[in-house]
């Protein structure tokens, strides 16, 4: 396995594995049921807390929203999860971790075309 750095953005592991083993085996279970874990409670406190925000920039600066986004890569399977379970406002928090967003110009504002977006590139990619 080799780390590749590239420019502005994360190192990128490089390596034999499957995407699905990079997103599914994690070094050490129990930190990664704490982390799942961890992940619930700041979606539930986010939801909570920004369900009366029509402001999608307020929604998105929530400190549970961006502790989120601090988990990383780990946390995409579970926000996809989410997206497709709530349809919550994900979109910034994917894209942010992502670094790409399978969202066509023409979908933007529409919930439901970039809801389908996110899930089959999430699907394309394994992580769901």
């Amino acid at each position: 396995m080799t780390i590749r750095k590239r420019a502005g953005r994360d190192p990128v592991l490089e390596d034999s594995r499957t995407a699905t083993d990079v997103h599914a085996a994690p070094a050490d279970a129990s930190a990664r049921a704490e982390a799942r874990a961890a992940f619930g409670q700041l979606a539930s406190e986010w939801q909570r807390e920004t369900a009366h925000l029509s402001s999608p920039t307020a929604i998105s600066e929530h400190h549970a929203y961006q502790k989120i986004i601090g988990m990383g890569e780990d946390a995409i399977p579970w926000i996809l999860r989410d997206l497709e379970e709530t349809r919550s406002q994900w979109f910034w928090a994917l894209r942010s971790i992502a670094g790409e967003s399978p969202v066509k110009p023409e979908d933007r504002g529409d919930i439901e075309a970039m809801t389908a977006a996110w899930l089959d590139w999430g699907k394309r990619r394994r992580y769901i």
